[in-house]
Parts: C-alpha cells; structure tokens; sequence
C-alpha cells in the first residue's frame, strides 16, 4: 500500500513538471532558435554590405585602369577582353613598358 501512495505523489509532481517545464523548454528552444536566426540575418547584411563595397571599388579600379591606359596611350598592354576578364575574377596580366620608355 506504501507504494502505491509513493507513485501517486510522485506522480502528480510529475504532471505539475510536466505542465510547468515542457511549455518552458519550448519556450526556451524557440527563443534561441530566433536569436541565432537574427544574428545569422546579421552576419548576412553585414556580408552583403562588404560585397557590394568590394564590387564598388573593383569598378571604379577598372574604370580607372581603362582611363590610365587609354591615357597615356598604353591600350595595346590590356587584354581584348579585358572586361570579361575581371567578370569572371580572374588574374588580369599588364604588360608595362620598359623603364627607359616610362616619361
């Protein structure tokens, strides 16, 4: 009979855990699961920013590679395909004049 008093106490602790403690796990799980899900949105606006700055600047250094080129008369040195060449990210080759040439 003492057993059976035991698992009936033990049992309705059990019921008042599982009532108070199961919502708060969940509770618990969902709100770091949305921490972590901003901070990742975080990490991807900051990347994207540093991308869009990046192709900015590789822009504006083509655009100016072209200008000095064209210049000082040195068009011949760039590649024709100059510009699928920094699309694609690949290594641009210039070939610069001789140092007694250089004014």
């Amino acid at each position: 009979m003492g057993a059976r008093r035991l698992w009936e106490e033990y049992s309705g602790v059990a019921k008042v855990l599982a009532l108070v403690g199961v919502p708060f796990v969940v509770l618990f799980i969902y709100l770091h699961l949305s921490i972590q899900v901003s901070l990742l949105n975080r990490q991807i606006a900051i990347a994207t920013q540093r991308k869009e700055e990046l192709v900015r600047k590789n822009d504006a250094l083509k655009s100016a590679l072209h200008e000095l080129a064209r210049s000082r008369g040195h068009a011949d040195m760039m590649p024709a395909d100059f510009s699928s060449l920094l699309e694609n990210n690949r290594i641009v080759r210039v070939r610069l004049p001789a140092v007694r040439e250089i004014r």
